[in-house]
C-alpha cells in the first residue's frame, strides 16, 4: 500500500538516508512505482505510483508525502 511505502520512505530518512540511497534500496525495487523520479520544483522530487497517486520527496523538509 502507498501509505506503507511512504511510511518506510520516511523511516530510512529518519534513519540517515539520502534520496538516491531510498530509491536504489527501497523505491527502484517496489511494485507500486511507476516510473524514475522527475524533478518538479527545486527541491522537490515526484515518483509516480501505479494507482495514480504520487510519492512527492521535500528535500527542504526531508520528507515525503503522498499526493
Amino acid at each position: 500500500m502507498p501509505v506503507d511505502l511512504l511510511e518506510i520512505c520516511n523511516a530510512a530518512l529518519g534513519d540517515g538516508a539520502t534520496f538516491p540511497a531510498i530509491w536504489k534500496t527501497i523505491l527502484l525495487h517496489s511494485p507500486l512505482v511507476k516510473g524514475s523520479p522527475v524533478q518538479q520544483a527545486a527541491g522537490r522530487l515526484e515518483v509516480k505510483l501505479i494507482n495514480g497517486q504520487r510519492l512527492i520527496y521535500e528535500s527542504d523538509e526531508k520528507r515525503f508525502q503522498l499526493a
